[in-house]
């Protein structure tokens, strides 16, 4: 395809606002061979994209070159899960078989973690203060120290598999996901203690929202479920509740993140409520505007563009000029988010 002066593009880019929603284009495409399970931006690397690949590798691109920076063959099983440490130097990923573990770039070691007996890994966070979360099919959250790879907490649910976890920004709060049901813990004190429980339809996927300034951001996170719309939570001080249902039009939206400024989530999933499957009926990247709302319209939306098969993941970068979206086939496109 055409890049549309990539480079330049994205050393100018700025922020998306409220009233420029519509000024979300298309930059380039990476194919990766084998299909895709996961991505994850830099940190730090504005233009650095984690992979991981259905072929056991963990690779880093620019995106800004579609050049491959590194890569590391680490297993033999695919790769399902990748987010970089705070430090932007190392990688936590997890294989099909539930293996989490470190990839230390610099020294290009992979560090393991301990695995759990009668159990396996279905999904992780990684919290600033790097603490691991990893979330199992036995129902509980086991969260580890990452410089000693030791356990320090064990959190428990209604013994069914956890689907989705994130911390708050400040690691004030953990919030995972387990069939409809929504688990908000504090951790802010010595003793880490379940806040509330939230019923929120067949979820898929959650994340919080990562300003910690503004009083109406600070400590919320939304998710996404099955024919819902997008819902957003607080959880400030002991009482937790619904602010707001946001329709959308995905019927199966799998995967969210939110933009830097966390004011706009990108949504992509396996079905539009057309239906059919995404290789029937095109799938969008939905991105909605929480900034951008009225009371006859309601919250601002788009979509933009289209993948052929199930997405496997989307992820605005540190920045939030550039926005990724990834499918299970190996495409992965890279959107430019900018404003007048």
């Amino acid at each position: 395809m055409i890049i549309i002066a990539l480079i330049f593009s994205i050393l100018n880019l700025q922020p998306i606002d409220a009233d420029n929603l519509n000024q979300v284009q298309q930059l380039s495409e990476i194919t990766i061979v084998g299909g895709v399970n996961g991505i994850d931006f830099h940190p730090i690397e504005p233009t650095h994209l984690a992979i991981a690949q259905e072929s056991g590798i963990v690779s880093v691109w620019d995106v800004s070159n579609r050049e491959m920076v590194n890569q590391w063959q680490i297993s033999e099983q695919p790769i399902t899960l990748v987010e970089y440490l705070p430090n932007g130097k190392q990688i936590v990923y997890m294989t099909e078989d539930g293996q989490i573990a470190i990839l230390d770039t610099a020294e290009v070691n992979a560090y393991l973690f301990p695995k759990i007996h009668n159990t396996s890994a279905t999904t992780f966070a990684v919290g600033s203060n790097e603490w691991l979360v990893v979330g199992y099919w036995d129902g509980k959250v086991r969260m580890f120290d990452v410089d000693c790879r030791c356990l320090i907490h064990t959190l428990h649910n209604y013994n069914q598999p956890i689907s989705t976890i994130d911390f708050s920004t400040d690691t004030d709060y953990l919030a995972y996901g387990s069939m409809t049901s929504i688990f908000l813990w504090e951790l802010q004190s010595a003793d880490i203690f379940l806040l509330n429980i939230f019923e929120a339809g067949e979820l898929n996927d959650l994340e919080f929202n990562p300003v910690i300034q503004e009083p109406m951001l600070v400590d919320t996170f939304a998710s996404v479920s099955n024919f819902m719309s997008i819902q957003t939570w607080n959880t400030l001080g002991f009482i937790g509740q619904e602010i707001e249902k946001i329709p959308q039009q995905m019927a199966y939206p799998d995967h969210m993140s939110f933009s830097p400024n966390g004011y706009l989530v990108a949504i992509v999933g396996k079905e539009t409520t057309a239906g059919g499957g995404c290789n029937t009926n095109l799938c969008p990247v939905e991105i909605i505007n929480l900034q951008d709302y009225s009371s006859d319209k309601g919250f601002g939306a788009i979509q933009i563009g289209s993948h052929e098969m199930w997405y496997s993941d989307v992820d605005f970068n540190v920045d939030g000029r550039l926005l990724a979206s990834a499918s299970q086939d190996g495409l992965i496109k890279i959107w430019g988010v900018m404003s007048e």
